[in-house]
């Protein structure tokens, strides 16, 4: 993230925006697609998607950003304890497509899934709700000159 905001001079442009502007990008993939294009509920929540709430990012090819700090720093220690990722102040630019949705709902067994996922795409919240925001689009990051980056 940080090598290619520093190239993009702050500005990235998420997988999906980039194959909307150019079709022959269609194949380019993000490591969360990567990782998770075979478990069978985020292909059943994609296909959901794709039926009934096109208009929505996909959760396969979009940037996954949070509108709270709190929220973001909880992401990081339930998610990402294990990694070495950094939470960074972000502003998306105009024309991004977005969804917020309760990440609560992709704590479901099998026979939820179909349910949980139209939640979901919804945009309901659960009783314990954690938000996170599918962006498609550009993102600035404001910070993005103290980016340090290993291999400088």
């Amino acid at each position: 993230l940080h090598h290619n905001a520093k190239l993009g001079k702050g500005t990235i442009q998420s997988i999906s925006y980039m194959a909307n502007i150019n079709p022959a990008l269609e194949g380019i993939v993000t490591p969360y697609y990567f990782f998770n294009r075979n478990d069978p509920k985020e292909n059943l929540f994609e296909s959901i998607r794709t039926d009934e709430f096109s208009e929505l990012p996909s959760r396969f090819k979009a940037f996954y950003v949070f509108d709270d700090y709190q929220l973001a720093e909880k992401a990081l220690g339930e998610w990402f304890s294990n990694n070495n990722k950094e939470i960074e102040e972000c502003l998306l630019l105009p024309n991004c497509k977005t969804h917020r949705a309760d990440t609560g709902w992709l704590n479901c067994k099998e026979n939820q899934w179909e349910e949980y996922a139209q939640k979901y795409w919804d945009g309901k919240m659960s009783e314990s709700p954690f938000p996170e925001i599918l962006v498609e689009g550009s993102i600035y990051f404001p910070r993005w000159e103290e980016f340090n980056l290993i291999w400088q």
